[in-house]
């Protein structure tokens, strides 16, 4: 019996071990003892479950799997940092920290599963930055403010930015006490009777504010009598206009018992030797010199010393402007979509051409994307989109672009963006560009021979490059000079790096805290050319850097630390703007005052006299 069987497993078809046992083939289609897999039969195993990160395992034609499609997929463990799978590996943390993932300090680790481990990061509620275990952070601990002492949003309210701006959320059906009126068909009570009119039905409106115009529709308006607040006036009074109220110009009128026909400012901005302005209707307005046609007035040459409208695209409001630091200028509409005028040889205008224009080119905006903010350098441009990601377009000498080359182009490129970061605001300088997070860590890019990138050292950067923060510090806001950078922390205090705008001494390529005047804290910085002034909390302007003669500092010639500008009598400003070597601020009605160097009429008085102190902006 013993022969018969060995005869068998020699000369049959079915094979046998050496025991006699019989032992299926490989390719039979089934996976059997001792095989991983068959060729012929579906994989049970995949490259995930066998700790990779992904790719596709094989079956060997010996009935082995052949893992070479998941090595190529890389491994938690091997060494290297696979991104997206992977953050890190072992102790190389991809160049991050806690600081940099948006906590206040402590020690960032790498998880055995290559993630980041954020459990020995520290977060400090009340310090005015969102960390990631927050949902608010106002810089406060009160509760009832919308931000409760937990850093948690509270009910009825939202929160953004950093520090957090708590506001109710009016739809909700919640009345939230003080803030808000009403909410829906919850009038809390009030009526148009109740508080003294003819008649008429009381409304909530979309801001949960009450709305008294069907109260005024029953004959309250008209009756002579000012009824505040709900009238603002009820005919004009002799000598009423809108110079007398404030505002830079217009024709007063009283229209249904509300004031109108007047002109604010919303925002101002410099350039070499012109300035522009934005009016609260969404138009432009610019002065000074147009030898490139960056007065957008359509017009070359068209120098004035008075403010001159900007040819306004059809159909168009501006929400935002911004004035490069050579001769351009940029704006950005109330859609998102970004124009620009003036010089254009470097592509700086961002419409697909090195042609000057004359009055607002539409920039060639990138495929479904809108803008939510504009930076203009000396002849770059860059935007920040809805998303947080940067784009930039022109002169690219330096790396300002930010795309990992010294190529020029002439429609907004995508900057090359840091791992997992997104930025909240961005700023130009003459040749280089800084962004800043919303957890207020800054990354700077372009030209650094001033050591205005604020990395340590002066090598241009081709991308944005992680500042070097002074230790448990956070940037409120961010400025870029001509050659240097400024920025606030979250009290206020200013530091600075680069040249000429330092206000302290020290390194130049590292940021320091600058001599600050005694008791007083800034809420927004600007920079010029070799000078820089910021807005503080009182509504005064201080200036500071290359102070001379021409009165760019809003006073006399001087050193280089921060000194008051001298102001107006009885005015406090509300917003500033910067030029070259001129500055401007404007009041809470939109009243324009500039002061500096002015022989292109860049002030916007009438003369081409400098002025060493501010005057009123004459408006047509």
């Amino acid at each position: 019996m013993r022969i018969w069987i060995t005869i068998l497993c020699i000369c049959g078809v079915i094979a046998c071990d050496d025991k006699g046992n019989q032992v299926e083939p490989c390719g039979n289609g089934a996976i059997d003892e001792g095989e991983a897999c068959d060729p012929g039969a579906a994989l049970t195993d995949t490259c995930e479950a066998l700790g990779y990160h992904g790719g596709a395992p094989a079956c060997a034609a010996d009935c082995t799997l052949d893992l070479s499609g998941c090595e190529a997929a890389g491994r938690c463990g091997d060494g290297q940092v696979d991104m997206p799978a992977e953050d890190c590996e072992g102790t190389n943390l991809n160049g991050q920290s806690c600081q940099s993932r948006g906590f206040t300090g402590g020690m960032l680790a790498c998880g055995v599963d290559c993630r980041y481990d954020v459990s020995g990061c520290v977060s400090i509620c009340g310090n005015g930055v969102t960390e990631p275990d927050e949902t608010c952070d106002d810089g406060g601990t009160d509760d009832l403010d919308g931000c409760s002492a937990a850093c948690q949003v509270e009910e009825g309210w939202s929160c953004e930015g950093t520090p957090s701006a708590c506001q109710t959320i009016c739809g909700d059906g919640l009345i939230v006490s003080g803030p808000e009126e009403c909410d829906g068909d919850d009038l809390d009570g009030q009526s148009c009777e109740g508080s003294g009119y003819y008649g008429g039905v009381l409304a909530c409106d979309a801001g949960c504010r009450l709305d008294w115009s069907s109260c005024e529709a029953a004959g309250r308006c008209g009756d002579g009598l000012v009824q505040a607040p709900q009238e603002e006036c009820d005919g004009l009074g002799e000598g009423e206009s809108c110079l007398s109220l404030g505002y830079f110009g217009g024709d007063l009128v009283c229209d249904d018992c509300v004031l109108g026909g007047c002109l604010g400012l919303t925002a101002v901005d410099g350039g070499y030797l012109h300035t522009c302005a934005l009016d609260h209707q969404g138009n432009a307005w610019c002065w000074g010199a147009d030898n490139e046609g960056q007065l957008g007035n359509g017009q070359v040459p068209s120098s004035t010393s008075l403010p001159t409208a900007v040819i306004m695209p059809p159909g168009v409001r501006f929400a935002s402007l911004v004035v490069g630091k050579g001769m351009f200028s940029c704006a950005l509409d109330i859609t998102g979509n970004a124009w620009c005028w003036g010089d254009g040889g470097a592509g700086q205008l961002g419409d697909d051409n090195s042609a000057d224009r004359v009055e607002p080119a539409a920039v060639s905006m990138p495929t479904g994307k809108t803008f939510a903010s504009l930076a203009a350098g000396y002849s770059h441009a860059c935007a920040m989109d809805t998303t947080g990601n940067a784009w930039c377009w022109g002169f690219n000498g330096a790396g300002q672009l930010g795309r990992g080359n010294t190529t020029n182009s002439l429609r907004p490129a995508a900057v090359t963006m840091p791992p997992g970061v997104t930025f909240s605001s961005i700023t130009a300088g003459d040749h280089h560009t800084c962004a800043l997070t919303a957890t207020g860590v800054p990354y700077c890019w372009g030209m650094n021979g001033s050591g205005q990138l604020g990395d340590g050292t002066t090598t241009n950067r081709l991308t944005p490059t992680l500042v070097t923060l002074p230790l448990n510090v956070r940037f409120s806001a961010l400025d870029a000079a001509s050659y240097g950078t400024i920025a606030l922390d979250l009290v206020g205090n200013l530091y600075t790096w680069g040249g000429w705008v330092l206000a302290r001494g020290g390194s130049q390529s590292l940021p320091g805290i600058a001599q600050m005047p005694a008791g007083v804290s800034f809420v927004s910085v600007h920079g010029g050319e070799f000078h820089a002034c910021a807005l503080d909390t009182t509504g005064a302007a201080w200036c500071w850097g290359t102070c001379s003669n021409d009165g760019e500092c809003g006073g006399p010639a001087g050193t280089g630390l921060i000194r008051a500008v001298a102001m107006p009598a009885a005015t406090t400003f509300t917003g500033l703007g910067l030029g070259s070597h001129h500055g401007c601020g404007f009041d809470a009605q939109g009243a324009l005052w500039c002061w500096g160097m002015n022989g292109n009429g860049q002030i916007g008085d009438g003369t081409t006299l400098n002025r060493t102190t501010p005057v009123r902006t004459s408006w047509p």
